[in-house]
């Protein structure tokens, strides 16, 4: 009879791991048999972090599965995103009022960003789709994964600051803290170092991955973190995707609350529904930039 297949009296195995008695002949002593993301004499060592995403998962734990729905609606949302970005673009461009303020070069910049993801968005899932989700070759799944993290993701995080930073402008000007058309240099520096910044959060995995035990080097499409790597990570992540459209959500309160106010002072028969849809159809490109939020993967 097997001795592996005793279990033991007392499991001195951690994170789950199933302890058997191993007899070597002489001595009998406790063996851990692990599951695939903990390594070790009793398991203690995590091998994967909870992070794992499609194009990084390794081999032995990902599960394969066919998304076709979900690819054919992120296409279309792709296809939605381009022909918002690509108007949006057209008429901010050829516009010498929006042009020449720091407003105007946010929602350039806003649109062009927002048109590269989208264009992203979709040679990707018409790839899936094309290729039907078949196994990459190593090569291409590296590149596809790095392309995806450094190059897609980051252009994504610079959608939501942009987001952010038209908001803030819009405030500023509404409160008369800055003026319309003051030098356009604000923009220029803020929109660079927002350009500069955002690609070096790619330096997460380095900083804050942990070592695979079969590699000596850190595998960069894994994100296999540290505890407290991916708990920075999770912050990072929160703070972009969530605390940078509630900034942006209570800034549009904000104008809108002082847009209101003013126009209740000036119109006093008028009832406030009457102000509020008067408002928002005179002032309907406020949505253009959660449109673009919202169709943009």
């Amino acid at each position: 009879m097997d001795n592996r297949t005793i279990a033991c009296s007392i499991n001195v195995c951690q994170n789950n791991g199933k302890c058997f008695l191993l007899d070597n002949g002489t001595t009998i002593s406790p063996y851990c048999l692990c599951n695939r993301c903990f390594v070790g004499s009793r398991c203690e060592i995590e091998q994967y972090s909870k992070n794992l995403w499609i194009y990084g998962t390794s081999k032995e734990n990902i599960k394969y599965y066919n998304p076709y729905n979900e690819t054919l609606i992120l296409s279309l949302l792709g296809i939605a995103s381009f022909i918002n970005n690509l108007l949006s673009l057209q008429t901010f461009l050829f516009s010498k009022k929006i042009r020449i303020t720091n407003l105007g070069i946010y929602l350039i910049l806003f649109s062009l960003t927002g048109l590269i993801v989208s264009i992203i968005q979709i040679v990707f899932a018409f790839m899936n789709l094309t290729f039907n989700f078949k196994e990459l070759p190593e090569l291409n799944h590296l590149i596809q994964c790095a392309f995806i993290r450094i190059f897609q993701n980051s252009l994504s995080l610079c959608l939501y600051w942009f987001c952010l930073y038209i908001a803030i402008e819009r405030v500023l000007i509404e409160y008369s803290f800055v003026s319309l058309y003051d030098s356009r240099r604000r923009s220029f520096v803020s929109s660079r170092s927002l350009f500069i910044l955002v690609p070096l959060t790619n330096l997460f995995p380095i900083l804050f991955g942990r070592k695979s035990y079969k590699y000596n080097l850190y595998n960069f499409c894994l994100l296999n973190f540290t505890s407290i790597g991916y708990t920075f990570y999770l912050i990072f992540d929160y703070f972009n995707y969530i605390g940078v459209p509630l900034s942006f959500a209570i800034a549009c309160g904000v104008i809108f609350k002082h847009l209101i106010k003013h126009r209740c002072a000036l119109v006093d028969d008028e009832s406030f529904r009457s102000s509020l849809v008067l408002i928002a159809s005179k002032h309907y490109d406020f949505f253009s930039t959660t449109n673009t939020l919202l169709s943009t993967d």
